[in-house]
C-alpha cells in the first residue's frame, strides 16, 4: 500500500493510464481524457483519488490515508493553554498578579502539577507584562514630577482634566448599558444598578467639572503675564500638554503590549528567550515532580473538577472451575501491586502509540503520582529533592506503592490531553492489596478550558496591525490609573522584594508552624467557570469512559491470568459502568443534562442493573 507521501506525480500519472480510468469508462478512454485527469490529478490528488478510485484499491487506501491527516491550519493548537494563559497575564492584571503572589513569591509551598501547559512559560510572561506596567508607572511618575517642579497649578488641572476623561467615558458606558435595556437585552436589577450608577458618576463629573473651571479661572486671575494667549494664562494650555503626554504614555505600552500577543500566536515562539533563575529553575522541577504535597481536603490540586470517584473491594479467591465450588481465598496474594500497576501501564502506553490513527488516543499519558498531605511530608523531604528518573526516586514510589497505608498515596495518573491542553482529562488509579484483598480506586478529573477572553490572540482580528491599532484605542480608558499610581508603585516594591526572597527553595528545610502544602494551580485560576464547548464537554465524558472501560479490562484480564475467580469482579465492574455516577464536589457533571460548570448538582436515577449495591453520595460504589 501506498503511503501518503509516495502519491508523487509520475506515480498518479502511471495510476491514470493503467488503473485508474480503465475500470471506470473504457469509453472514454483517449489522449485528451488522460491528459485532462492527469490535470486534475495535480490540482488536488487526494480528492480526485477518493471521488473516481475503488474503494477497494491501494491508492484509494493511501489517499483516505492522506485526507484524515490533521490540518495544520493557520493556528496553532499545539500549546493552545500555554499561549493563551501567557495572553491571560497581559490582558488580566488580576489574574497576573495573583500568579505572581500566590505562585511565584510563594517559596514555602511547593508548587501544583501543571497539567496541559508549561508554568515556566506563563510566569516569565507574567513577569514582562509586570514590567511592561512598571515602565508605564515610572513615565507617568516622570511626566508628574517634571510637571508639579515647573507649574503645580497646571499638573492640577490636567489631574482634573484626566478624571474628567475617564468619567465621561464611564458614562458612555452606562449609557450604552441603558440603551440595551430599552431593546430588551438586560433585566430590570441591572438597569435600576446601572442608573444609581450614572447618578453617582454624573456627580462626580459635576464635581470635576467645577474643579476644573475653579482652578483654570483661578489661575486665570492670578497670572502676571497679561500678554499670554487667554488658553495659556489660565493653565488650560499647559494642562492640556501634560494630559496629552499622559495619554501618549498609556497609548505607547498599550501597543507594545498588543504586540507581544501578536508574538504569542507563533506556538514556537512563547518559549523563546527564557531567562530561567534560580526561582524558575525551581519551579520547574517541581510541576513535573512525581511526589505531589498537598495541603487540606485537595490531593489533585491541579486536576480541575471532581467528575466522577468510585472504588471497590475484590476477594482474591481461586477460580472455581464450574462455579459451584466454595470460595477458598489465597493465603499469600498471587502478585504484588507493583505488577498489576506495571501492566496498567502498559495496557494504557499501548493506546496512545498505536500505529492507527483512527483506534490510537492521541495526548495520552501514564504517570506514577505519589501524594502526600503537607502536615506528614517531612519524612518525603529527601524524595523532594531528587530529580525525575533518578534510582532513589524509584525507589522511593515502590516502596510507597508496597506500603499503601502509609502517608504517602501512590496514585497511576493516566491523562488525556486534547484541543491543545484546553481540556485535560485525568483518571486516577490507586491499587492496594491489603487484608488479602484487592482494592481498587477510580477518580476522574477534568480541567476546564481557559476563560474565553484569553481566546483573543486565535480569534479573527485578534491580532495583527489592526488589533494593534484597536489596543492604542483602548488604552485611551486606562488613564483611571494614574490615580492608582502611588497604591500601584509600592505593590511594586512589595513584588521585587519577596521575589529577591522567594529565589531560595523555602521547601526542603523543616519549619515550625509552615505548611509547605500546594494550594494554588495557575491552570485552575485560568480555567473558565462552567463548560462553552458541547464537543470538549463530550470529550472529557468519552476520554474518561474509554479510559476507565480499558483499565477495567486489564486488571480483569490480570486476575484471570493469575488464576483469580472474575466472577464477583466483572458483576460489580459491570454495575458501576452502567450506572454513569458522576461525583463533582465544588463543581459540577451533570449525566443527564451533559453539563459541567459551577455549583450544578449530580443528578443519577440510574438504579443498579444487579450486583452489589448502589452507588453512595460521594460516589463509591459499594465494597463486599
Amino acid at each position: 500500500m501506498l503511503k501518503p507521501g509516495q502519491l508523487t506525480i509520475p506515480k498518479l500519472r502511471a495510476a491514470a493510464q493503467k488503473q485508474i480510468l480503465l475500470p471506470l469508462r473504457p469509453r472514454l478512454l483517449t489522449k485528451h481524457t488522460i491528459i485532462d485527469t492527469i490535470s486534475d490529478l495535480r490540482k488536488s490528488p487526494q480528492l480526485y483519488l477518493l471521488r473516481l478510485l475503488p474503494m477497494s484499491s491501494p491508492l484509494a487506501d493511501a489517499a483516505a490515508m492522506a485526507k484524515m491527516t490533521p490540518p495544520t491550519g493557520p493556528i496553532p493548537w499545539g500549546r493552545a493553554a500555554s499561549r493563551r494563559m501567557c495572553a491571560g497575564v497581559y490582558l488580566d492584571r488580576a489574574f497576573r498578579n495573583q500568579l505572581l503572589r500566590t505562585v511565584y513569591c510563594d517559596n514555602r509551598r511547593r508548587v501544583a502539577p501543571s497539567y496541559g501547559f508549561d508554568l515556566v512559560v506563563v510566569l516569565t510572561h507574567a513577569w514582562r507584562a509586570w514590567r511592561l506596567e512598571l515602565i508605564q508607572q515610572l513615565i507617568v511618575l516622570a511626566i508628574l514630577a517634571v510637571a508639579l517642579r515647573i507649574a503645580p497649578w497646571t499638573t492640577l488641572i490636567a489631574a482634573a482634566a484626566l478624571a474628567i476623561w475617564y468619567l465621561g467615558g464611564s458614562l458612555a458606558r452606562i449609557g450604552k448599558g441603558l440603551g440595551e435595556y430599552y431593546r430588551g437585552q438586560r433585566t430590570y436589577p441591572e438597569f435600576e444598578a446601572l442608573k444609581s450608577r450614572g447618578n453617582l458618576l454624573g456627580r462626580a463629573m459635576l464635581a470635576a467639572l467645577i474643579v476644573f473651571a475653579g482652578l483654570a479661572a483661578w489661575r486665570l486671575h492670578t497670572s502676571t503675564k497679561k500678554s499670554d494667549p487667554l488658553i495659556m494664562r489660565s493653565g488650560v494650555g499647559g494642562a492640556t500638554l501634560v494630559f496629552l503626554a499622559i495619554l501618549a504614555a498609556f497609548v505607547i505600552i498599550g501597543i507594545l503590549r498588543q504586540i507581544r500577543l501578536n508574538h504569542l500566536r507563533n506556538k514556537d515562539t512563547i518559549s523563546a528567550r527564557l531567562l530561567i533563575g534560580r526561582r524558575l529553575s525551581t519551579i520547574a522541577k517541581q510541576q513535573r515532580h512525581p511526589f505531589t504535597v498537598y495541603s487540606g481536603f485537595r490531593p489533585f490540586v491541579g486536576s480541575g473538577l471532581d467528575v466522577r470517584t468510585w472504588s471497590f473491594a475484590q476477594r482474591l479467591v481461586h477460580h472455581k472451575p464450574t462455579g459451584n465450588e466454595p470460595d477458598e481465598d489465597y493465603l499469600v496474594p498471587p502478585f504484588r501491586a507493583q505488577e498489576l500497576v506495571r501492566r496498567l501501564k502498559t495496557m494504557i502506553e499501548q493506546l496512545r502509540d498505536g500505529g492507527d490513527i483512527e483506534t490510537r488516543l492521541p495526548g495520552l499519558t501514564v504517570t506514577d503520582n505519589v501524594f502526600v498531605e503537607a502536615t506528614h511530608a517531612d519524612p518525603y523531604r529527601p524524595v523532594l529533592k531528587t530529580t525525575a528518573g533518578s534510582e532513589e526516586l524509584d525507589d522511593a514510589i515502590a516502596a510507597v506503592i508496597a506500603n499503601s497505608s502509609d502517608a504517602a498515596r501512590h496514585y497511576l495518573a493516566c491523562q488525556v490531553e486534547s484541543w491543545g491542553g484546553e481540556v485535560v482529562t485525568t483518571v486516577f488509579v490507586h491499587v492496594s492489596l491489603q487484608g488479602r484483598t484487592l482494592y481498587l480506586e477510580f477518580s476522574t478529573y477534568a480541567l476546564l478550558p481557559t476563560r474565553h477572553e484569553y481566546h483573543v490572540i486565535d480569534e479573527v482580528g485578534g491580532t495583527g496591525p489592526s488589533a494593534v491599532i484597536r489596543a492604542a484605542a483602548r488604552s485611551l480608558t486606562d488613564v483611571a490609573d494614574a490615580f492608582a499610581l502611588p497604591r500601584r508603585l509600592a505593590e511594586a516594591l512589595g513584588q521585587v522584594y519577596a521575589a529577591l526572597r522567594a529565589q531560595r527553595d523555602g521547601t526542603h528545610t523543616a519549619r515550625r508552624g509552615v505548611n509547605i502544602g500546594a494550594t494554588t494551580s495557575a491552570r485552575e485560576i485560568a480555567a473558565s467557570g462552567s463548560d462553552k464547548n458541547y464537543f470538549q464537554l463530550r470529550d472529557v465524558l468519552q476520554h474518561s469512559k474509554i479510559v476507565e472501560r480499558r483499565l477495567i479490562a486489564a486488571v480483569g484480564d490480570f486476575l484471570k491470568e493469575r488464576n483469580v475467580d472474575t466472577s464477583e469482579f466483572w458483576e460489580r465492574a459491570t454495575t458501576i459502568l452502567n450506572n454513569g455516577v458522576m461525583n463533582t464536589g465544588k463543581g459540577t457533571v451533570n449525566i443527564s443534562d451533559s453539563a459541567i460548570g459551577d455549583q450544578a448538582r449530580v443528578n443519577s436515577g440510574v438504579s443498579p442493573s444487579g450486583g452489589g449495591p448502589p452507588p453512595s453520595a460521594s460516589g463509591e460504589a459499594g465494597a463486599a
